[in-house]
């Protein structure tokens, strides 16, 4: 058997199949819901189908997703009540913006 040992040749490494010098990174964040407030069915419109939408949901008789809860929560109070039923069909009769 003959051993050959060769001196002052480079060691050829494997590439790093992780290429993140952090071993534990961070899980990346939930992506921002896209949404329009007053636009409960995502249309990308406020229409009557949204006044509709808003207002079978206060009558317990549609589920909303999460996207569309933040969508009809018109005036930001964290709850989805008559108060926004109403800014949308003031909003619908040109007496308010939704902003």
């Amino acid at each position: 058997v003959k051993l050959t040992i060769k001196v002052n040749e480079p060691i050829e490494e494997e590439p790093n199949p992780n290429p993140n010098p952090n071993p534990n990174p961070e899980p990346d964040p939930e992506p921002t819901p896209q949404y329009k407030l007053g636009d409960v069915n995502g249309d990308d419109k406020i229409s009557l189908s949204d006044l509709s939408d808003l207002r079978l949901y206060l009558l317990e008789k549609l589920t909303l997703s999460d996207t569309q809860l933040l969508a009809a929560d018109v005036n930001k109070d964290s709850k989805v009540s008559l108060s926004d039923l109403s800014d949308i069909r003031l909003h619908l009769l040109g007496k308010y913006t939704i902003n």
